[in-house]
C-alpha cells in the first residue's frame, strides 16, 4: 500500500476538488427556480457567471480521480482484482464529469449570448437532449455500478466502517433528490450541485476515517 501521507494527500486534494466541483455547479446554474425549470434558469444567470462557474468545474473535475484512486489502494487489501472496479469507474467518471460540466457550461453561455427566448430555449435543449441525457444517463449509471460495488466491498471486509455506506454517491444523490422534490428552494441548491457534492462527503468521510494511522 501507499504511504499514509500520499494517501492523505489525495483524499484532501481530491474533497477540495469535487467542493470546487459543486461551487462551479452554484456559479453556473444557482438561481430561484432552477428546480422547476432548470432549463428556463439559464435566462437570469450572467454571461461572467456562466464562463466562470464553466471554466472552474473544468479544471477542478478531473482531480476526483485522486479520490478514486486513495478509495482503490485501501480497498487493495481485499485484493487488487476485486478493488480494481473502483478506480476504472472513478477515473472514467471523473473525465465524464468534467466533459459534462464543460458541455453543459457551453450550451448555457451560447443560450445567452444568442439571447434566447423561452420558447427558443427550449427548441435549442431539445436538439441537445440526445447527446446531454445519453452522457448523463452514462454518468449516473457509472455512479450506480461503482457506488454499489464499493458498498458490497465494503460489507465484505473492515476496511471501512459500515457507516460509510450512507454517505457513499449513490445513496447521497437519492437522498439529496428526495430533499430537493420535498423542498423545491433547497432543491435549487441541492440539484445543481449534487454530483459534486456528494463527492465532498465521500472522500471527507474517506479520508477522516484513516487520518489517525
Amino acid at each position: 500500500m501507499k504511504s499514509e501521507k500520499l494517501l492523505r494527500t489525495a483524499g484532501i486534494v481530491s474533497t477540495i476538488a469535487a467542493a470546487l466541483g459543486a461551487a462551479a455547479d452554484l456559479i453556473l446554474f444557482y438561481t430561484p427556480g432552477f428546480n422547476q425549470s432548470p432549463i428556463l434558469s439559464v435566462l437570469n444567470i450572467s454571461p461572467s457567471r456562466i464562463t466562470a462557474g464553466t471554466l472552474l468545474g473544468v479544471l477542478a473535475i478531473p482531480f476526483l480521480a485522486f479520490g478514486y484512486w486513495m478509495i482503490y489502494e485501501r480497498l487493495k487489501a481485499i485484493g487488487e482484482k476485486q478493488a480494481r472496479p473502483i478506480l476504472y469507474i472513478g477515473v472514467y467518471g471523473a473525465a465524464l464529469g468534467s466533459a459534462i460540466h464543460a458541455f453543459v457550461g457551453t450550451a448555457a453561455r451560447v443560450f445567452v449570448a444568442l439571447q434566447a427566448t423561452s420558447d427558443s430555449i427550449i427548441e435549442l435543449a431539445n436538439a441537445l437532449a440526445p447527446m446531454v441525457v445519453s452522457i448523463y444517463v452514462i454518468f449516473y449509471v457509472l455512479m450506480l455500478a461503482g457506488s454499489i460495488w464499493f458498498i458490497v466491498l465494503v460489507l465484505r471486509s473492515d476496511i471501512f466502517p459500515r457507516w460509510i455506506i450512507a454517505l457513499s454517491p449513490l445513496v447521497v444523490n437519492a437522498v439529496a433528490m428526495l430533499i430537493g422534490l420535498l423542498i423545491p428552494t433547497l432543491g435549487d441548491l441541492i440539484t445543481p450541485s449534487i454530483a459534486n457534492l456528494s463527492h465532498v462527503l465521500f472522500f471527507g468521510a474517506a479520508t477522516l476515517v484513516f487520518w489517525d494511522r
